[in-house]
């Protein structure tokens, strides 16, 4: 049996905003700036390096073609894994590469 004043509370809202909103924030930042870094940052490097180098602009932006081709391919077997293993692991197997090479 509920009483009234258990009843007034859970018909109560919660002002609070959810967790999980933060977190979406959080990574929308983090995407945001390292987008920033990749893409704007490099522009202005291209023809000090190209003309020092002996590059075309193709070569110059190879790199970052196939890296960013890896990245989304590679993007769908990673989110299967921590999927199904768990992120813990992955972070500790990704921090021993680092640190081992590091």
């Amino acid at each position: 049996m509920q009483t009234s004043t258990q009843t007034s509370m859970q018909k109560m809202p919660n002002n609070r905003i959810y967790y999980g909103y933060w977190l979406i924030v959080a990574a929308f930042v983090a995407q945001f700036v390292s987008a920033g870094v990749q893409n704007y940052v490099i522009g202005p490097f291209m023809i000090p390096m190209t003309e020092e180098m002996g590059w075309s602009r193709a070569q110059f932006t190879l790199p970052r073609t196939l890296g960013q081709m890896v990245m989304a391919l590679t993007g769908f077997f990673i989110g299967s894994y921590v999927d199904k293993v768990g992120a813990a692991r992955g972070n500790m197997l990704s921090e021993t590469t680092t640190a081992r090479f590091s």
